[in-house]
């Protein structure tokens, strides 16, 4: 039984996955950034189940990109459980979880999330019939809208597109129809599960002492704090 998770945005869930199967998926009510949200739906999702915690066999989180507060609530919740009950862990890349749910065979997608301040973080993915997990094109980048729609009119016209960030380059580029399903923008914690399910498979476990938010870039907080040191 694999217990994934998924805190990387404004909406969240969490998913319970047996033998290659999705058991059931709940979503987190209001904003899914505290442990007091995170830690009931859990309960509830196991009780749902009559599973006591002792049945999870894996525990899968997206690490990122996505929101500060939400990644470091999902990465800690899923790390205590992980070292409490003895189980591997898995991070998973928040931007191969969405392409994890939609993404056509042998055919490029490219999905946005959106990064802040005019930015996007961009990942792109492609699946194929030897593959059937999307792996990554390239590494996650953050463009700035200017330089996003520079990169995007020179792509083929086979790329896809997908992810929270969509609905505002649809507003202003009505033209280009290859659009996913609404439906399938958003990171799910079932889509989590998978991917973590094709890790586990051959191994490929995370070390529940190293694995860490990957922000991709630095707070505001941050940033502000290392302007002032420059001066």
């Amino acid at each position: 039984m694999i217990l994934s998770i998924d805190t990387s945005g404004r909406e969240g869930s969490v998913a319970l996955r047996k033998e290659g199967k999705l058991v059931e998926q709940i979503e987190l009510p209001g904003q899914p950034r505290s442990t007091q949200t995170l830690a009931p739906a859990i309960q509830k999702l196991l009780k749902q189940h009559d599973l006591p915690p002792q049945e999870i066999e894996a525990i899968a989180v997206t690490t990122g990109p996505g929101s500060f507060t939400g990644l470091r609530v999902g990465v800690m919740t899923a790390k205590t459980m992980a070292y409490a009950l003895k189980v591997p862990i898995v991070g998973v890349d928040t931007l191969q979880a969405i392409a994890q749910a939609a993404a056509p065979v042998g055919e490029p997608v490219c999905v946005l999330l959106n990064a802040q301040r005019r930015e996007w973080f961009v990942g792109e993915y492609l699946r194929t019939e030897e593959n059937t997990v999307p792996a990554p094109v390239q590494p996650i980048r953050i463009l700035s809208q200017t330089a996003f729609w520079k990169w995007w009119e020179e792509q083929s016209s086979s790329l896809w597109l997908t992810g929270p960030g969509l609905s505002q380059v649809a507003e202003d580029h009505p033209s280009r129809s290859r659009w996913l399903d609404r439906a399938s923008r958003q990171p799910q914690a079932s889509f989590v599960g998978e991917l973590a399910e094709h890790r586990l498979a051959v191994s490929e476990i995370d070390d529940v002492w190293q694995l860490v938010p990957q922000y991709y870039r630095p707070s505001a907080a941050e940033e502000k704090w290392a302007e002032k040191q420059k001066r």
